[in-house]
């Protein structure tokens, strides 16, 4: 059991880095060292809300979602 939850967690935890690299790459961003540099502002916006739209899939970007939970 102890496999199993190990990992749903690691897949979790991949799945929100990929979800947050295609994300920032449709924004034209670039990626490095885990966060999305994205020059223009509206799209930077876009991207942080789609990002954090479901707050289960971004865990791990709690910084850049703790604007976006309300």
């Amino acid at each position: 059991m102890v496999a199993v939850t190990t990992t749903i967690s690691q897949s979790h935890e991949v799945y929100a880095e990929n979800k947050a690299k295609d994300l920032c790459s449709q924004y034209d961003g670039e990626w490095n060292n885990g966060k999305c540099k994205i020059k223009n502002d509206e799209d930077k916006t876009d991207y942080e809300d789609e990002l954090c739209d479901d707050a289960k899939d971004t865990r791990k970007y709690a910084k850049i979602c703790k604007g976006n939970s309300d």
